[in-house]
């Protein structure tokens, strides 16, 4: 039945929901959800037994969530992404969204009291186009995204250095000149150990990971095959997760981009 004219509160909620559906619709035909193109069910259960073996690649810097069994880790995934089964190749579009608004509505209260945000990514080929215009609409509702350890060596590895950079607002780990996939959370661990606490971090594996395990209230962009941060957040740390694909096109993200400054507003 279509809303009666009429009643304007049944209009909007019509529009709306025709709304979503389309943003849904992006999203999927994106890949930033729905059946998962980058990671099949065998790798989400690898990652998730990684995660109960005490890998440090798989803890992001929370070594209290490798007590996780498998299927923890596995059930935690799923509460998160919607899957319809523990391991599923698949984000539900609608708790992609749901994510996204939340993650929106904590950032426009923490634009509101002045707080210190920092924004970083450890999937910089995917994910930093996004989070430059993430730190725009952070910054014109009045946010303040702060730079800490700026052009910093934080430490050495394969006989190179690891440079932490920021790319208009953006945090990401470099070798000093190219930008570098990292589940490290080394450089979340320097920031914080340097005195530079913010009062809220957006981002992803080793840089949401420290962030948690530092007592941060943390945004954090979570893949399939990222089940450290959904146990995290089932066992009640201070979190609020954005499930979908981490490695897809830049412009994949411009539906996520549009969503968070349309909220922010």
């Amino acid at each position: 039945m279509r809303a009666d004219p009429e009643m304007p509160g049944a209009v909007a909620e019509e529009e709306a929901t025709a709304g979503d559906h389309a943003i849904a619709r992006r999203l999927v035909d994106g890949g930033l959800a729905g059946s998962h193109r980058s990671h099949p069910r065998e790798d989400n259960v690898r990652k998730a037994s990684l995660l109960a073996s005490g890998d440090p690649d798989s803890t992001f810097g929370m070594p209290d969530v490798a007590s996780a069994t498998t299927e923890e880790a596995l059930a935690a995934v799923a509460a998160v992404s919607g899957a319809r089964e523990p391991g599923e190749a698949y984000i539900d579009p609608a708790a992609t969204i749901a994510g996204v608004r939340e993650a929106a509505a904590r950032l426009g209260a923490a634009c509101r009291a002045g707080a210190s945000i920092i924004v970083a990514t450890g999937h910089p080929t995917g994910l930093l186009v996004h989070h430059v215009r993430l730190v725009e609409a952070i910054t014109v509702a009045g946010g303040r995204v702060i730079r800490p350890l700026d052009e910093t060596v934080l430490f050495r590895e394969n006989g190179g250095p690891r440079v932490l950079k920021y790319f208009r607002g953006v945090g990401a780990l470099t070798d000093g000149g190219n930008v570098l996939h990292t589940h490290s959370p080394a450089a979340m661990e320097r920031i914080l150990a340097g005195g530079a606490t913010p009062d809220l971090v957006f981002g992803d594996h080793g840089f949401a990971g420290a962030a948690v395990a530092g007592g941060i209230p943390t945004i954090a962009v979570m893949d399939t095959n990222d089940p450290a941060l959904a146990v995290a957040r089932a066992r009640g740390r201070d979190m609020t997760i954005i499930p979908m694909d981490d490695n897809r096109r830049p412009d994949s993200y411009d539906v996520i981009a549009e969503l968070f400054e349309r909220e922010l507003r």
